[in-house]
């Protein structure tokens, strides 16, 4: 029996070293997800941006400023010093943060009246929005504290009879910092609604990637792909025939996808939907066109599958932004996340979704992904070639 076992045994290692992608993904998949987990599921909040507006333009405001470039949670970028460039700023994702401090902020400390700062959040993602609104008052009431420590409110006391100089005095209860925090977008931070846009990403990146990754391997493990060379059909003519019936399906997938957002969760997009339907047709092409690639050139349908989960499904979930913030990644994970459609289509579909953003925005993560599509078909189209 042993020397039976033994002789099944070493066919079996002989097959396996004899199919070297086997062995790369025996070796390399624990080490590309550890990675990926790893560096991707970041939940600390790093390298907020914000946008600064000082109209106050004092010593007071000075280290107010200071403190929050120091700080390690935040990142302040040049602003135009206006409230509407702030905010602005914001609307346009170039910050996360906006904090403007008005005129008259320093008086107001040292005379001990409440000094108002303005806050405004991008409610966007309410997890990162709701800890970053956390830090920066935390944040802030430790400025006040620091600053009346270092400068005691100094009132004006009436002056006592017979005397024509006036008291001044100590003994007053500072005020606090009056911050006043406006959330944009979603002001209530229902995570449904920064989730569900993420998920019509995430859901869609998996069923385009892993419907045509078969679609070649299947051929050929049934063996009618030769039935196909045989006939006199173009390669461009068999490509765009795979394509086509997934493009109608992942198309009615969309609608079911923002209708069950609608009805199950009361997500519905706030801007134009017509625009949303026409970008999410041009990122569809970019994902089935990556399941397709992956199909023509997997020998079977089981090394298409996991290359299709590899390629796409993990990338989209933990390098795309879908449930953790990119900023929170390291330069190297930043910059290989961009070369997935699923990053660009979640600006798209976030945008059109919470902030009712148009093509005036859209325009950039839009020419990009018609790029990806572009390249994938061509690259389709050429390994189609190649194998007829």
């Amino acid at each position: 029996m042993w020397r039976r076992l033994w002789a099944i045994c070493r066919k079996e290692w002989i097959q396996i070293r004899r199919d070297p992608r086997t062995l790369a993904v025996i070796w390399l998949l624990p080490i590309t997800q550890l990675l990926l987990f790893g560096y991707g599921m970041d939940f600390d909040l790093k390298r907020v941006h914000v946008a600064v507006a000082d109209y106050d333009r004092s010593q007071a405001s000075r280290v107010l400023v200071a403190a929050f470039d120091q700080s390690e949670h935040f990142e302040v970028i040049p602003a135009a010093g206006r409230t509407a460039e702030v905010e602005r700023m914001v609307v346009d994702a170039r910050a996360r943060l906006g904090v403007v401090i008005p005129a008259g902020f320093e008086r107001a400390l040292r005379l001990g009246q409440p000094a108002p700062v303005q806050v405004l959040l991008d409610g966007a993602d309410p997890t990162t929005g709701g800890t970053a609104l956390g830090y920066t008052r935390g944040l802030i009431e430790s400025f006040s504290r620091e600053w009346l420590r270092e400068h005691p409110i100094r009132a004006v006391a009436p002056a006592e009879s017979g005397s024509d100089q006036a008291v001044f005095v100590s003994s007053r209860q500072p005020a606090a910092l009056d911050v006043r925090a406006r959330v944009l977008y979603n002001p209530e931070l229902r995570s449904a609604n920064f989730l569900v846009p993420g998920l019509m990403a995430v859901i869609l990146t998996m069923i385009a990637a892993l419907l045509t990754s078969n679609a070649m391997a299947r051929e050929k493990e049934r063996g009618t792909f030769e039935a196909l060379i045989a006939t006199p059909v173009k390669p461009l003519e068999l490509m765009v025939g795979k394509l086509l019936p997934y493009v109608l399906l992942s198309a009615g997938n969309v609608l079911l996808v923002m209708l069950a957002g609608w009805l199950f969760f009361g997500v519905w997009p706030r801007g134009d939907v017509w625009l949303l339907a026409g970008l999410s047709l041009i990122f569809l092409l970019a994902a089935l066109g990556t399941g397709l690639l992956v199909s023509t050139v997997a020998p079977t349908q089981q090394i298409a599958l996991m290359a299709a989960i590899m390629v796409t499904v993990v990338p989209s979930m933990l390098l795309s932004g879908f449930a953790f913030p990119l900023r929170n990644m390291p330069p190297a994970l930043r910059t290989l996340s961009n070369l997935f459609p699923a990053t660009h289509y979640l600006v798209i579909v976030r945008g059109i979704y919470l902030k009712a953003v148009g093509w005036d925005v859209l325009w950039r993560p839009a020419l990009i992904l018609a790029g990806f599509a572009t390249f994938f078909l061509l690259a389709c189209a050429r390994r189609f070639r190649k194998q007829l």
